[in-house]
């Protein structure tokens, strides 16, 4: 997970993003937050007096948020499934090619071989599932994350500012 962040008149935007997430796509969302602040509440960020004054905002930070691209948990199911059905029929074939070979005496060394890559497909298989559950991580959490960051910013704002 890497944090990304802008500063613009004296205002800290802040967000998390797995590190598989585009750069410039962590950036345009930190610009259009800004965006949206600044029509929101540009003029009242130097009277700020109070905690949580600008947390009606995170309505449009969460409008903002669903405008970019996360996998949903059904969408990162489906995907989970896929890869599943994917690693069986991997291994469907590879135990009637062993089956084959060792039916026709085959040498010892392309039976190594063809085992060798189904445990490189279980690796392959087992590093996109973790990545795909953090996927669903990210989507679960966005919020909490937000939030989080939505309060940083105006606790940095409050001590730091004024």
């Amino acid at each position: 997970m890497y944090f990304h962040y802008a500063i613009y008149n004296k205002v800290i935007y802040l967000t998390l993003c797995p590190k598989s997430y585009p750069r410039a796509l962590a950036f345009k969302f930190l610009e259009d937050v800004r965006d949206s602040f600044e029509t929101e509440h540009g003029g009242e960020v130097a009277t700020a007096n109070k905690p949580y004054q600008f947390v009606q905002f995170y309505d449009t930070i969460d409008d903002i948020a669903n405008n970019y691209p996360v996998s949903n948990r059904e969408q990162t199911q489906g995907q989970l499934e896929a890869l599943s059905e994917e690693l069986q029929s991997v291994q469907r074939v590879m135990v009637s090619n062993l089956s084959d070979i060792l039916g026709r005496g085959e040498v010892i060394g392309e039976v190594s071989n063809m085992s060798q890559h189904l445990v490189e497909s279980s690796a392959k298989f087992a590093d996109q599932a973790r990545a795909l559950d953090l996927h669903a991580l990210w989507r679960e959490w966005k919020t909490v994350v937000i939030i989080v960051a939505a309060f940083l910013l105006f606790v940095m704002l409050r001590y730091f500012v004024f």
